[in-house]
């Protein structure tokens, strides 16, 4: 079974015993664990429940299933185990079969069928129906996919205007205007066919394009092992292309050095490090959170986590706010790598968190530093 380049692996039962048999030596590092107080949450207790069904001590219903969607998919607790256990696999090929038997919890079917009639190829991708031939790209023009994390429209066309700046072309964004989805969501929920089908269109619709630019990293990720893709058509995440063309960033006058906490989200993985040119050329200081333990930093914004878990989704954003508390006036500003976890735990704390996409635009000058869209409730279906 694969989506788009990934094949999903099955782990077998050596995989679920280490799981199992073991004193749940990762149950504090799990955001969703810590933020619903549940060892049925925990990595542990999902595991343990995958093995139960593998071995037919508990029928697959859908309520017996439920409790293997709380999971953030930020992948701690594989960081942190000694063996690194693939739970995040475990899971996913455990979510896989509960399609296939037709055992998924109704939330989570609803949201993926809704997300699947509002996100169609067509639409998404801006083709007219039953129109399966790709646009001839215009060789002044680059195509601009957002991806679905880039909810806010003023951050799709602030960081387009930095991109054209920078390359000296027009964005033509793909998928209208509309925050567009390449699949991912849907194949975490266990549903391998909309997301290969949405997937397969996404390249069609912009592997013609002699350069484009996404802000979705499984996009990226999938179209770089692509066969038949050459080099030149292969997705840059845009973070990845103005670090490499810091120099050509616009500077306005007068800019002020900042000092921030930053949040290295888990679905996005860009700790200050890898983006030193970007953060440099923007006069931006990166320090890691307080109380930052070397893990992939999670605050529930998982769209499908917030699916089946609302309140713990928030109490995880408010768990992650402890590691600054009470030092926020020793920077200028809290930064997540991720539109999308600024955007949930700003809500969460009622009081904006920028992003990095918040930073290249106001410090480029493109756009006022926003202080009230990062507050707006993120759509749990993007």
């Amino acid at each position: 079974m694969t989506y788009g380049t990934f094949a999903l692996e099955r782990p077998g039962e050596r995989a679920r015993k280490t799981c199992v048999y073991c004193p749940r030596l990762c149950h504090f590092v799990c955001p969703a664990a810590t933020a619903e107080g549940s060892v049925t949450a925990s990595p542990w207790g999902m595991v343990s429940l995958v093995d139960a069904l593998a071995e037919r001590r508990i029928a697959w219903t859908r309520e017996n299933v439920e409790p293997l969607y709380h999971c953030t998919s930020c992948g701690r607790c594989t960081a942190f185990c000694a063996h690194g256990n693939p739970v995040a696999e475990i899971l996913l090929a455990a979510r896989h079969e509960a399609v296939e038997r037709g055992c998924v919890p109704v939330e989570v079917e609803r949201w993926v069928l809704d997300q699947a009639s509002h996100a169609d190829a067509h639409r998404v991708l801006g083709q007219g129906d039953g129109d399966a031939t790709a646009p001839v790209p215009d060789e002044d023009a680059f195509g601009w996919f957002p991806g679905c994390s880039l909810e806010d429209d003023a951050l799709r066309r602030g960081i387009a205007s930095v991109l054209e700046h920078v390359l000296g072309r027009k964005a033509v964004q793909l998928g209208g205007d509309a925050p567009a989805c390449c699949g991912g969501a849907a194949f975490r929920a266990g549903y391998a066919d909309i997301a290969k089908a949405q997937m397969e269109q996404a390249h069609h619709r912009i592997g013609g394009r002699e350069r484009w630019v996404t802000g979705c990293n499984t996009l990226v990720k999938s179209a770089s092992t692509e066969a038949g893709m050459t080099e030149d058509h292969r997705p840059q995440a845009w973070w990845t292309l103005l670090a490499t063309h810091a120099d050509r960033l616009p500077k306005p006058a007068r800019r002020k050095p900042m000092r921030v906490w930053w949040h290295a989200a888990c679905d996005a993985g860009l700790d200050p490090a890898a983006l030193a040119p970007l953060l440099d050329a923007l006069d931006v200081i990166a320090l890691p959170l307080p109380a930052w333990d070397g893990l992939p930093e999670c605050c529930g914004a998982d769209p499908l986590y917030r699916v089946v878990a609302p309140e713990g989704a928030q109490d995880a954003a408010r768990w992650l706010a402890r590691a600054w508390e009470g030092r926020e006036g020793e920077v200028d500003a809290i930064v997540s790598s991720s539109a999308r976890c600024a955007a949930h735990i700003s809500l969460a704390l009622g009081r904006p968190i920028l992003s990095l996409a918040d930073l290249v635009v106001t410090r480029c000058g493109t756009q006022k530093r926003r202080r009230s869209s990062s507050t707006r409730q993120p759509k749990a279906g993007v």
